[in-house]
Formats: structure tokens, C-alpha cells, sequence
């Protein structure tokens, strides 16, 4: 199995492709498909530019004498991974911490583009999976949000119906405490009376 990551593959790629890639990791997969078909568009016409640059310029090279080493890429001499240029140097050490590069007379071999785009319509699908994912898991904390809110007013509820519950019973308890002091201050009273009525007829 390979211990390429996402990023890795993308490395392979080119640092163009990287650079559109992520930057368009939360657009809809319709929009970074025309994208990527108007950006192959522009590359296939870069590429018959370069050939015929080259082309052009093929005298100028084979005049370089075969022990003239000139370096085609760059190696991490940290881990040795061969890297194209100093873009995709600086993508690898933002990626992996690493800083010693130096410059290396081995080629870089990049994919064909029958890899590229297999490359690409896999890396497609793996952003598809992970922002469906992504989707989710928002619907799934909204579901819990709503849960903890019906909840919540639910238990406000009760406690409101529990407060007016209390609040009765202190008034219900109340009232009954001044019927029987009532109750008692007219028996006093009325004991009082027949008291005075007693004393006045004994004299």
C-alpha cells in the first residue's frame, strides 16, 4: 500500500494543480470540474508553447558538453524524497518541517497524464467524500442542538409550572392560617363578652 498522502500525490501533480486543488477544497464538485477543464485547456496550449520553445532552442542545448552537470531538481536531504522545483520545495517544507534541501542533477518524473487524471479524479472524489461528511456532521449538531433547546424549554416549562404550583400552595396556606386566627380572635372575643355579661349580673 502506499504511504503517499493527499498532498504528497499533489506534490507529484505540479505545484499549479496543489495550489488549485485546496484552494477550491469547499467549492462544489460542478464548479472545480469546469475549472479544471478550463485549466487543462490553458495547460495543453502551455505545452505546445514549451515544445516549441524547446524546439527552438534544442541547437543551443547540445552545445553543453555531457559533463557539464546541470540540476534538474531538487533532493530533501532529510529524507531524500526528489522534488521538482523550489515551489513545491517550499510545499514540502511547510508539509513536513523539513529545510535542507540542495540541488540534485536527477530528474523529476512527473505523471503521465493518464495518472494525472486519474490522480485528480480520485483526489475529486476523496473532497466529495469529506465534505459530505462534513454536511453530516452539521445536520447532525443541528439535530442535537434542536434536542438540548426542546429540552430546555421543557424543563423551563416545568419549572414555571412547578414555581406557580409553589406559589399557590404558600397562598392557599396563608389564607388558611388567618381563617383560624380570625376564627380564634372571635372566640376570644366572644368568650369576653359572656365573661362581662357574668360579672355584671353578679353585681
Amino acid at each position: 500500500m502506499s504511504s503517499k498522502t493527499d498532498k504528497d500525490v499533489l506534490l507529484d501533480m505540479g505545484f499549479e494543480e496543489i495550489k488549485m486543488l485546496f484552494a477550491h477544497a469547499d467549492d462544489p464538485i460542478e464548479s472545480f470540474i469546469v475549472e479544471e477543464n478550463n485549466n487543462n485547456t490553458v495547460s495543453t496550449s502551455a505545452a505546445n508553447d514549451n515544445q516549441m520553445d524547446e524546439s527552438n532552442n534544442s541547437s543551443s542545448v547540445e552545445a553543453f558538453s555531457a559533463s557539464d552537470a546541470v540540476a534538474k531538481s531538487l533532493v530533501c536531504n532529510v529524507c531524500k524524497k526528489v522534488i521538482k522545483d523550489a515551489q513545491a520545495a517550499e510545499f514540502h517544507a511547510v508539509k513536513t518541517g523539513h529545510q535542507d534541501f540542495s540541488e540534485s542533477t536527477e530528474a523529476f518524473k512527473p505523471l503521465t497524464e493518464e495518472e494525472k487524471k486519474a490522480k485528480l479524479e480520485e483526489l475529486k472524489e476523496r473532497l466529495k467524500e469529506k465534505r459530505l461528511m462534513k454536511q453530516k456532521e452539521e445536520q447532525e449538531y443541528e439535530k442535537q442542538k434542536e434536542k438540548v433547546r426542546r429540552r430546555t424549554g421543557k424543563e423551563l416549562n416545568e419549572a414555571r409550572e412547578r414555581l406557580e404550583k409553589e406559589e399557590l400552595k404558600r397562598i392557599y396556606e396563608k389564607k388558611k392560617r388567618e381563617q383560624i386566627e380570625e376564627k380564634k380572635a372571635r372566640a376570644r372575643i366572644k368568650a369576653q363578652i359572656e365573661q362581662d355579661k357574668k360579672e355584671r349580673a353578679a353585681k
